[in-house]
């Protein structure tokens, strides 16, 4: 009989490994999954490995941001798809800042590009924006709405990374986390060194 009560104790046991087993087999299958190309996850036009479309936008500082010229510079670009009354975009600017701390210039390039999805932000709302975070980098309001709809962003924040060669080779939708951005951009600079 002392076999019965230790039977069922095994059983249970084996039954909460297999529980367990299968949460972290549908976890990583999900995470692979939004990763892959075609997945759904991400629109057709920002599919890994294929080329970008180049754009340019006049920034807030008023400069010419023209994605093809720092692409020609050999630099690897991060694109930030964020708006200003977005919660998400808030809570994932300390990330954008860790992963700005740990390159130069000369090696990452990134824009935050306010795709006003409601057609109510200014210039000046992008402008207190940056300085609120004290963000180092390029900020530009897509005023047209011509950029949201040629990356069909849905999605918000939205990052993107851009090897040199004009090729998308990182994509992901809502807060992403400096240790990911930072892996992803560091591979991509020592890959073009």
């Amino acid at each position: 009989m002392a076999s019965g009560p230790k039977s069922l104790a095994f059983l249970v046991r084996r039954a909460r490994l297999v529980s367990a087993l299968v949460v972290v087999l549908v976890a990583a299958s999900s995470v692979a999954v939004s990763f892959l190309p075609g997945s759904g996850t991400a629109p057709p036009v920002t599919e890994f490995g294929t080329a970008i479309v180049d754009f340019s936008i006049v920034t807030i500082d008023g400069e010419t941001f023209r994605l093809s010229d720092e692409l020609a510079r050999g630099r690897v670009v991060f694109l930030d798809f964020m708006y200003v009354n977005c919660p998400a975009c808030r809570t994932a600017m300390p990330h954008l800042l860790q992963l700005r701390s740990r390159f130069t210039d000369e090696d990452l390039t990134m824009i935050s590009i306010d795709l006003n999805p409601r057609g109510d932000e200014t210039e000046a709302d992008l402008v207190g924006f940056r300085d609120e975070f004290q963000a180092p980098w390029h900020f530009a309001l897509d005023r047209s709405g011509e950029l949201r709809q040629e990356f069909k962003v849905e999605g918000y924040p939205s990052v993107m990374m851009v090897t040199p060669q004009g090729q998308i080779a990182f994509y992901d939708v809502g807060i992403t986390g400096a240790p990911l951005l930072i892996e992803v951009a560091e591979e991509l600079v020592r890959r073009n060194r």
